[in-house]
């Protein structure tokens, strides 16, 4: 890992992420995506493997 403090001569506007949004509009989360119930249970598995 790095800080942005070990960049030397790099502007800040570049490692950062600036998300520009409109006055009083407020960020949503999507819903989320519908799955194969067999291939959702798949999944599960594996990422249960992984943690």
């Amino acid at each position: 890992t790095y800080f942005q403090d070990d960049l030397k001569g790099v502007r800040p506007s570049l490692g950062e992420m600036n998300i520009k949004l409109k006055e009083g509009v407020h960020p949503i989360r999507k819903m989320h995506y519908r799955m194969n119930p067999d291939l959702r249970m798949k999944v599960k598995e594996e990422i249960d493997k992984m943690l």
